[in-house]
């Protein structure tokens, strides 16, 4: 989200296009990025939330015989 400015459009139309413009030209990595911002902002988590769980979380397969 570096380099916001605000832009102002005369139809929707033209703000359609120039939103589907500036997703072509961002690289995949940068769009994953700023998703996965976007769902930390809106669950209220942050970066070191997640690296805090990321050593707590295991899975234990457990065989019944």
């Amino acid at each position: 989200m570096k380099g916001m400015k605000l832009r102002i459009f005369n139809s929707w139309e033209e703000a359609a296009v120039a939103d589907a413009r500036d997703t072509i030209c961002q690289s995949p990595i940068e769009r994953i990025r700023e998703t996965v911002a976007l769902i930390l902002r809106v669950y209220g988590v942050t970066e070191e939330d997640l690296r805090k769980r990321r050593g707590k979380l295991h899975i234990n397969i457990i065989q019944s015989k």
